[in-house]
């Protein structure tokens, strides 16, 4: 088959969406020869199996608003005469981006359905999921989703035939990092990752940390994030008294960011709701103990790896992460389980999954 991949949400500081379309991309490819949408070609440079289909770099994600319309409008306005031209035989999209009127048959990826569940953070996404992804949908031969979690969501939500729908999962990559990871006594901080917005429950943590002598003997690290919630977690870091103990940190790169999870104790991870959860994945390969909400998505993830506690109670979460605090037996078997957990969730393994789907349509 002659293969087209949507990866056009690529940018050069690509996160969530568009690491999980860098990393599909390169495993599909070890498979066969493909050729890729994208306006930031860079990371496939060099690889003769990868074919590049030039987008305009108005479409990146970096753009914000206008770069998600232009996206929208390129895609459909003037990729389907490219893949009609050039003979394909399949589009992959790896996002919930694709074509209203397909040139070729084409399958859809859909990574949670969070702008349903939490409409007033994601206003315009919000319309799309509910307007334009069901037309999509309609328009597309199957779904490629993360979890069983997600996967269950989107048959009770669009009401489509579970058969259609691929559990592909997700991959986990190992940070730059050679050394061993760090031992329990070398560290001394609490770890949070992506404070993008209010459903990620930070601030029922803050919460919690400013009722806990315990858990304040730890200095606490918020990294990456949106500005806005930075903003209010700092406003309320203030308000609880706790201002002077927490550190703030914008964008981290990897090597940074692998330094971050190595230095903490504790990684803590309490949303209200995931299509799938990197981050408590990311925390288990540095050898980093995680305490995280007990919701569907993070349960199939992480298995019996992780501390659970109720994501909707302030005392529930300060109770679980004093224990794990305290309890330095239990940090050391979920540091055990951890480094296993994380092998399950390979990108081959994705990729594999992907590729035995579509060759058998």
């Amino acid at each position: 088959m002659k293969i087209a991949i949507n990866a056009a949400i690529i940018d050069d500081k690509p996160t969530g969406l568009g690491l999980y379309a860098l990393n599909v991309t390169r495993e599909l490819s070890k498979f066969l020869e493909v050729s890729v949408i994208t306006s930031h070609d860079a990371p496939f440079e060099g690889n003769t199996n990868i074919n590049v289909i030039k987008a305009p770099e108005i479409i990146q994600p970096g753009k914000r608003q206008l770069g998600a319309i232009t996206r929208l409008l390129w895609l459909n306005l003037v990729l389907p005469r490219t893949l009609r031209k050039e003979r394909f035989d399949l589009l992959i999209n790896l996002t919930h981006h694709g074509l209203f009127f397909p040139s070729v048959p084409q399958m859809l990826s859909i990574h949670d359905l969070i702008p349903l569940r939490f409409p007033s953070q994601y206003r315009l996404q919000n319309y799309y999921y509910r307007f334009l992804l069901p037309f999509l949908i309609r328009k597309s031969f199957a779904v490629n989703t993360l979890s069983e979690f997600t996967k269950k969501d989107i048959v009770t939500t669009y009401h489509l035939d579970p058969q259609k729908i691929l559990v592909s999962g997700n991959g986990y990559n190992p940070f730059p990092e050679t050394r061993e990871p760090q031992k329990s006594e070398d560290r001394s901080t609490i770890l949070m990752v992506g404070a993008t917005y209010r459903h990620k429950n930070f601030d029922r943590f803050f919460e919690a940390y400013s009722r806990s002598r315990i858990l304040q003997m730890h200095r606490l690290v918020i990294a990456g994030g949106k500005e806005d919630y930075f903003k209010h977690l700092s406003g309320l870091s203030r308000e609880l008294g706790v201002h002077e103990k927490v550190e703030f940190i914008d964008y981290a790169k990897p090597q940074q960011l692998a330094k971050l999870y190595g230095n903490a104790i504790v990684f803590v991870y309490p949303s209200l709701y995931e299509g799938f959860g990197m981050p408590p994945l990311e925390a288990m390969g540095m050898g980093t103990p995680v305490a995280a909400s007990r919701i569907g998505a993070i349960e199939e993830v992480c298995g019996d790896a992780v501390s659970y506690f109720d994501p909707t109670s302030v005392d529930n979460i300060r109770e679980k992460v004093e224990y794990l605090l305290s309890n330095e037996g239990l940090r050391e078997e979920l540091v055990r389980k951890g480094l296993e957990q994380v092998k399950k969730h390979t990108w081959k393994n994705v990729a594999q999954k992907i590729y035995d789907f579509v060759s058998g349509t």
